[in-house]
């Protein structure tokens, strides 16, 4: 890797100023409070990279033991991802 990445306090700062609706559950079932598919149909579309419907379905949560954790990061990276190019 040739690159570096953003600045190491750029990146904690832009993590400590994670929204709750980035921290809050995702939506698994009939549980939960985000919809996990459309986060990220939106951070792509930001992004310049259209995504189908039938793309997201990685993102949809059917039991809560095996993917909400990987949902829940799912959306928090969706948070880093979305900052508009302020970490380069």
């Amino acid at each position: 890797m040739n690159t570096e990445g953003p600045p190491l306090e750029t990146l904690t700062r832009r993590l400590a100023e994670t929204p709750e609706d980035f921290l809050a559950e995702p939506r698994i079932a009939r549980g939960g409070q985000i919809a996990v598919p459309a986060v990220v149909h939106d951070l792509l579309a930001q992004l310049g990279t259209p995504i189908e419907p039938s793309q997201l379905a990685p993102f949809v949560g059917a039991d809560i033991r095996a993917d909400r954790s990987r949902l829940a990061i799912a959306l928090l990276l969706c948070w880093l991802l979305a900052d508009g190019g302020s970490m380069d």
